[in-house]
This record gives structure tokens, C-alpha cells and sequence, in this order.
């Protein structure tokens, strides 16, 4: 299973998306209910994008992607 989160910054901070980008996964998986455990290796960002909002104000976009898997499946 692959679990997905996105934000926002108003300025550039890789480090800081990060922690965040790794805080909103582990909340989606603690919500999920799911016996699924976390592969931390395959956790990815991606970004920033540099999106304008009708107002003028430049933010950061930054997208992360972490896959999981159940240890009570049999393996393939």
C-alpha cells in the first residue's frame, strides 16, 4: 500500500517539509487502522514547485510518498 501527503510553505525549507511531510504520514497511517508497518526506506519527497495563489504569494509545494506493508501476509 502506498500512502501520499502534500504541503505548503510559504518559503523554501527542504528540511522542515520533510519533518512535516513525515509527521502527516505516520498521522494517515495511525488513522488508517491498518496492520500495515511503515517502510521508512521508500519514504520520498519531491519538490518544491513554486505555485502562485490569486493573490500573488509564491508558495512551496512539496510531496511525499511512503509504501507499507502487512506482516501477517504470506509473502509472494
Amino acid at each position: 500500500m502506498e500512502f501520499r501527503a502534500v504541503i505548503l510553505l510559504p518559503y523554501r525549507h527542504d528540511e522542515r517539509a520533510a519533518v512535516e511531510l513525515r509527521a502527516a504520514l505516520r498521522r494517515q497511517l495511525l488513522t488508517a487502522d491498518t496492520y500495515e508497518t511503515a517502510l521508512w526506506d521508500t519514504f520520498e519527497v519531491t519538490g518544491p514547485e513554486e505555485i502562485e495563489d490569486e493573490r500573488g504569494q509564491v508558495w512551496f509545494e512539496y510531496r511525499a510518498s511512503l509504501t507499507t506493508s502487512n506482516p501477517f501476509e504470506a509473502p509472494e
